[in-house]
């Protein structure tokens, strides 16, 4: 038996496999949005299953509090780029799968780029922003994605295919105002929640890529720790201001730059948004002398008056040792520039 059929050999014999599924899945495109709890999970599976290609994108770096629900990282990995171990260790995993790490903030200006010529989007994020951004993008280009959230000991996921259904607008009109609902930092989340919503959200994605059924506005809830399984239906709305009225309010946005606080940390991510990349290795230079600076991956991490300040290529940077967004920029626009 060749080893690419000895590798997929158990599935390949379900009976909801045929004889061109496992090929269908060779051919398939799919970008991860998050490397979280939710996408380290997703993004292992998908490649164990023989997805093709396998996109990953996360902005954040590894910390000591994700090895907690995570899949993928491990103590040695703590400081570096989350979308640059996945892809590591995917490449471990399968190395028959293509690739490709974007340790990148998705944004108004570079979602086209990112998310065009993927088959399907999974949601792997932990904010509503970047989900109503992949919703416009879902909707305005005709491209399906996979909903998924989890929080406390709950968990659920919704499959959005602009063509057939319901969008995310449909269930979500508006975002809600910020601090209004409940983060990882202030509710905490099980450890085994993030698996369960994964193996669901991955076997949908298994399902579309291979042409075989897929329920699409059914929002699923689970919480693990009641046992507590229900579904409920999503209607389309005629008068959602993306599905119905076509207006792609995230999308469209002209974003300068933004800033918020991270969650789980006392943490302030700037972003400024840049089209090119930055020099890692004069900004290294340029800061040698005035504290500890550390080169790893696509970042580098810079310690300097109690802050401890971690800059991406893309300029992002998140600072620790604040909460309040002023001080953030602040000392942005002072060591990093404006």
């Amino acid at each position: 038996m060749p080893e690419e059929e000895k590798r997929y050999d158990r599935q390949s014999i379900l009976s909801q496999w045929d004889e061109g599924t496992q090929e269908d899945l060779r051919n398939s495109r799919v970008i991860i949005v998050g490397c979280g709890a939710l996408g380290t999970n997703t993004s292992a599976t998908l490649a164990r299953a023989g997805v093709g290609e396998l996109t990953i994108v996360d902005r954040d770096f590894v910390e000591l509090s994700n090895l907690h629900r995570t899949a993928l990282f491990n103590e040695a990995d703590v400081g570096r780029s989350k979308a640059s171990v996945v892809q590591e260790r995917i490449e471990e995993i399968n190395s028959d799968v293509r690739t490709e790490a974007l340790p990148t903030d998705l944004d108004p200006l570079n979602a086209e780029r990112v998310l065009k010529g993927h088959d399907l989007i999974l949601d792997c994020t932990d904010n509503l922003l970047t989900r109503y951004l992949l919703n416009d993008f879902s909707v305005k280009f005709g491209t399906p994605w996979i909903y998924a959230a989890v929080i406390e000991t709950m968990g659920m996921t919704m499959n959005v295919n602009p063509e057939e259904g319901p969008c995310f607008r449909c269930l979500f009109p508006e975002r809600p105002p910020s601090g209004t609902l409940p983060t990882c930092d202030t509710a905490g989340v099980i450890n085994t929640i993030p698996q369960v919503i994964s193996a669901l959200q991955s076997t949908e994605a298994i399902k579309y890529l291979t042409g075989k059924k897929v329920n699409t506005g059914d929002l699923l809830t689970f919480d693990i720790w009641a046992r507590d399984l229900s579904t409920v239906r999503v209607e389309k709305d005629d008068e959602c201001v993306c599905c119905g009225e076509e207006k792609y309010q995230f999308l469209d946005s002209e974003v300068g730059q933004t800033s918020h606080s991270v969650c789980g940390r006392e943490a302030v991510q700037i972003n400024p948004h840049m089209e090119e990349e930055i020099n890692l290795d004069e900004l290294a230079e340029k800061l040698e002398g005035l504290g500890s600076v550390e080169a790893r991956d696509v970042l580098i991490r810079f310690e300097v008056e109690n802050y401890r300040i971690t800059v991406f290529k893309d300029g992002r940077a998140i600072i620790e040792g604040t909460e309040e967004e002023q001080v953030a920029r602040s000392l942005y626009s002072k060591y990093i520039g404006n």
